[in-house]
């Protein structure tokens, strides 16, 4: 089995991240398949980038990007405002 590089454990902490961060907009998790997928070919499409140290951060951005392109969103807890009216 090939050893897991820090660039490797990155990429998973982000695909991670991204699988808990974000909703359809039917309140669905984001599939886990597709979070993979693109989050492994943002890394892949930047493998040979010049500047290393913020890598894992362009390829989180871009990510999200292109997942909220396909109808996901972040899933942010309500206010206390829209708790109150909800059970109203």
């Amino acid at each position: 089995m090939a050893e897991q590089t820090a660039h490797d454990l990155r990429v998973d902490t982000v695909m991670q991240r991204l699988e808990g961060d974000l909703i359809d907009s039917d309140g669905r998790p984001a599939e886990p398949d597709e979070v993979e997928r693109v989050v492994r070919a943002k890394a892949k499409s930047l493998a040979d980038a010049p500047l290393q140290e913020f890598l894992i951060l362009l390829i989180e951005h871009q990510a999200r990007d292109e997942l909220r392109e396909r109808g996901l969103h972040r899933n942010l807890p309500a206010t206390d405002e829209e708790a109150h009216t909800d059970t109203l």
